[in-house]
């Protein structure tokens, strides 16, 4: 079809209608616009298609103009296009803007267009940068040609997976179709009658609070400011105030951003510059991985403590736990301990002058090798004053020595998290140090610690509980043993001295301890143990076509294997899919500890199912006791009850009971089978030295008692009436 243009740019969009409407001979038929976004009454622009979702336009972003454009972390557009004017740039004729863009999944050649005379087509001669070499990112300069009419104008921006010189506006390079174009407002203003403010900046800021700043030779201004991305209009104004501006009753750790403009007087205005912005917070670093993170850090020695524990990856690689913290005095010292993932350098700073940095002296402790745990102590420094102060600890997977707060090493490995250190008073008498727990049951602890005094109050409940809302046990010797506890529940403890007409000491604490069994915890989901089952018990343990446990760990104690002392049993692991190492332990003391010595079968190879036998040691009293059965992928002759080999922490632990009887008066039957099968009987055999037996059958997993019972019978014995299949 032959190309028509019409000598009609200067005619609003209304009359250039008209005048295709009446250029046509018979009757007109309008379509329909094919896209919305589209101004009314315009031709459609052509839309780029893209097959690959993975590679796109990350950020982009202008500087120069008044406003300017800010569109940061984005994610790609429908089939390789996205639709973005309702952001704009405004400069005048003959000015220049300049422009930043970031991309995501490789290396981009890049250009943009602006249709200067308004035909809904990206001319050649419209092409207004582009570049000659991919790269991960670009900037550049567009300038305005001079005598281009006030108005708006489409602006594309396209990057091209394929090639370093994208020529077509409409469409990507090669077959598989790898970028993504964004279009924009290009806005060309009037010369205004005054510049507007330029160097546009944010200093003094704090977390509720941050001084504006911008260059101009005028002294009369409007800021509007508000959350980044805001509307103009809807931000907060304020309007003739002088250079600089302090915007307060902000909300900690938020992205804001503002807009200047000057009052040129006589009721003119500059137009607007913006948006600047700036974060009411701490740096933020930004992590390209998601395999490392720290999943545990807490503190001993504070009046109060840090016990975060079991965490993953937060968002883009920060956590935020401001709200816990570890609170001590002056020239006094913290312990910590920290775990994370295998192969990581760990550092620490205290923001110890408050400036919302942490500058290079605040760094208070750092690793020279790499690792999978980090254990040591913080001095505050003598003369801080009281107050709460920023911590922030940070893992780097390739950095032994991390020295950066703000940023992590080439390929972005690891995690950051923000605490709360708090310095508080010295008190009048020193409050109890070194807590513990120990000869802990299912339903008791005695709990103890180090303190100087003779009575102390104690507060304790279920872990996190809120001080004031758990269980207050007051006048109290060291130590203390608690009853009526819930079995295999978390709880946490505080402690503080009494020190007569001195008053009381500041509560220390919590602790943290466990009336149950250790617990391993498995961050990979794919591994497990699918069945397990014992023979040759009085009584046995038939467990088959189980999913894995929640965190890697099932807790199976109703279920029993009964033996007397002395004899054995025999068992049988099928795990899902993969390989894995076995090992089973059993608490013969009932000290709720898996022993060294009370591992009772290991292997030395990994295996996809595996068998055994545990024997009763000699003498073992008659009654219960925890056994641990434990598969782990990444470890052929597993050591630790209580933990998987490797950071992946891939396999499963499930506990069952074992229970020692009295041996019999005579031996139970063994070697049990059935041979014969037909559809409606079966020949039910076993070893035996007597001469009579009791039989009970039924149903797969029938309840004894609740079965066919047959007594006083020989062996074999022929059960019928069956039902087929």
């Amino acid at each position: 079809m032959k190309k028509i243009t019409f000598p009609y740019r200067g005619l609003p969009r209304v009359k250039r209608w008209l005048a295709l409407l009446s250029f046509a001979c018979t009757s007109p038929v309008l379509l329909a616009n094919s896209n919305p976004d589209a101004d009314a009454g315009s031709l459609v622009y052509c839309t780029p298609a893209a097959s690959s979702t993975i590679r796109f336009i990350k950020d982009f972003s202008t500087t120069g103009g008044f406003p300017n454009i800010y569109n940061a972390n984005t994610g790609i557009g429908t089939g390789g296009y996205a639709n973005h004017t309702d952001k704009k740039v405004s400069q005048s004729s003959g000015g220049t803007i300049n422009f930043s863009t970031v991309y995501s999944g490789g290396n981009f050649g890049l250009a943009i267009w602006i249709d200067w005379n308004n035909n809904e087509t990206f001319e050649p001669a419209e092409m207004m940068s582009a570049t000659t070499a991919v790269a991960a990112s670009h900037t550049g300069t567009i300038t305005i040609p001079a005598g281009t009419p006030v108005g708006n104008y489409r602006m594309r921006v396209l990057a091209d997976y394929n090639t370093a010189v994208p020529s077509n506006p409409c469409s990507f390079n090669a077959a598989n179709t790898s970028g993504e174009a964004e279009d924009y407002t290009f806005e060309v203003i009037a010369p205004p009658s005054c510049l507007p403010a330029t160097a546009l900046g944010a200093s003094n800021v704090t977390l509720t609070a941050a001084q504006l700043t911008w260059t101009s030779e005028g002294t009369s201004f409007d800021v509007e400011y508000g959350p980044s991305g805001f509307t103009q209009g809807t931000g907060t104004m304020a309007t003739s105030v002088g250079n600089t501006y302090n915007a307060s009753g902000l909300t900690p750790d938020t992205w804001y951003q503002f807009y200047i403009r000057s009052n040129c007087g006589t009721g003119d205005k500059s137009p607007w510059a913006g948006p600047f912005r700036f974060y009411t917070g701490y740096c933020l670093p930004s992590t390209t991985t998601t395999g490392y993170f720290i999943n545990r850090f807490t503190t001993t020695g504070g009046y109060t403590n840090i016990n975060n524990t079991g965490t993953t990856l937060g968002a883009g690689g920060y956590s935020n736990y401001a709200a816990q913290k570890v609170s001590y005095f002056e020239n006094a010292s913290v312990s910590f301990s920290a775990a994370y993932t295998s192969g990581c350098g760990f550092a620490i700073w205290i923001d110890w002058n408050n400036n919302m940095l942490f500058d290079t002296g605040e760094r208070v402790f750092n690793t020279t090798a790499s690792g999978a745990a980090a254990t040591g102590t913080i001095t505050v420094p003598a003369g801080t004053p009281v107050g709460n102060y920023r911590m922030r600890i940070r893992i780097d997977g390739n950095n032994t020595n991390p020295a950066d707060p703000c940023n992590f090493a080439t390929l972005g490995r690891g995690e950051a998290e923000d605490y709360t250190f708090e310095i508080v008073a010295a008190p009048s008498c020193r409050p109890p140090t070194n807590l513990g727990a120990g000869n802990l049951t299912f339903t008791t602890a005695q709990l103890s610690w180090t303190g100087s005094g003779t009575v102390f109050d104690i507060e304790y409940g279920p872990a996190g509980f809120a001080q004031g809302t758990g269980t207050m046990i007051s006048s109290v010797g060291n130590p203390y043993n608690t009853t009526g506890l819930t079995p295999e529940t978390s709880y946490h403890y505080y402690v503080r001295m009494d020190c007569g007409v001195n008053g009381k000491s500041t509560w220390v604490g919590p602790f943290r301890f466990y009336t149950g069994y250790c617990l391993p915890v498995a961050t990979v989901a794919t591994s497990y143990i699918k069945d397990f089952s014992t023979t040759g018990g009085g009584s046995n343990i038939s467990n088959l076509n189980t999913g894995q446990g929640t965190s890697g760990y099932a807790n199976h104690t109703a279920m029993t294997v009964s033996q007397y002392e002395g004899a054995s049993v025999n068992f049988s692991a099928v795990y899902n899919s993969a390989t894995l190492g076995l090992a089973i332990w059993i608490d013969w003391n009932n000290n709720m500890i898996f022993d060294t010595g009370e591992r009772v079968f290991n292997t030395t190879a990994l295996a996809a199912s595996t068998t055994g036998s545990i024997t009763v040691p000699a003498g073992t009293p008659i009654g219960s006791y925890r056994m641990r059965v434990l598969a782990d992928r990444n470890s052929n002759n597993p050591n630790n009850p209580c933990s998987f080999f490797a950071a992946n922490g891939s396999g499963e632990a499930e506990d069952y009971t074992f229970v020692v009887v009295a041996p019999p008066s005579c031996r139970p039957p063994t070697n049990l089978g059935a041979g014969n099968l037909t559809f409606t009987t079966a020949q039910i055999s076993w070893t035996g030295s007597g001469t009579l037996f009791d039989v009970e059958y039924g149903p797969a997993g029938f309840t004894q008692g609740t079965g066919t019972m047959v007594s006083s019978i020989g062996n074999p014995y022929n059960a019928t009436g069956l039902t087929p299949e």
